[in-house]
């Protein structure tokens, strides 16, 4: 399957780059499925770039929750730096959008990386948003 290059607004580079040059460390969301799964080459540079900035990148995901350590060989297969993982608790009665919504707020997340609009609706105000669109979505 060939990749396909991901282009990103000139608005976020600016962002980026001008945190990056004050200095500013930032705390990013990178969701698993449809989102590093599709691309797990740019996340891992992406990971790494972030942690060797001083940036924090936690790992959220609605997965089972008994899948914790089956998740971590996952993301270490696929050399993604990460500070957390972060999956819903086995009693948790919130949906994907609502709890991932709630786990930002916890963490006064400044980006969330996603490929559900839902999830992306349900961020706090301020973070900044960026969709991974999936192929069925372009079709």
């Amino acid at each position: 399957m060939k990749n396909k290059r991901r282009n990103y607004s000139a608005a976020f580079k600016a962002k980026v780059a001008l945190a990056a040059a004050k200095g500013e460390k930032t705390v990013a969301e990178l969701a698993i499925d449809g989102t590093i799964s599709e691309a797990p080459e740019f996340f891992a540079l992406l990971s790494t770039s972030l942690k060797s900035a001083g940036h924090q990148v936690h790992v959220v995901t609605y997965r089972d929750p008994n899948s914790a350590e089956e998740t971590k060989q996952e993301l270490a297969d696929w050399n993604i730096q990460y500070d957390a993982l972060h999956l819903p608790c086995s009693d948790s009665t919130l949906g994907m959008g609502e709890w991932k919504g709630e786990i930002a707020e916890q963490l006064n997340l400044d980006m969330m990386i996603d490929d559900s609009l839902e999830v992306l609706a349900a961020q706090p105000k301020g973070v900044l948003r960026m969709w991974v669109v999936p192929d069925d979505v372009l079709r």
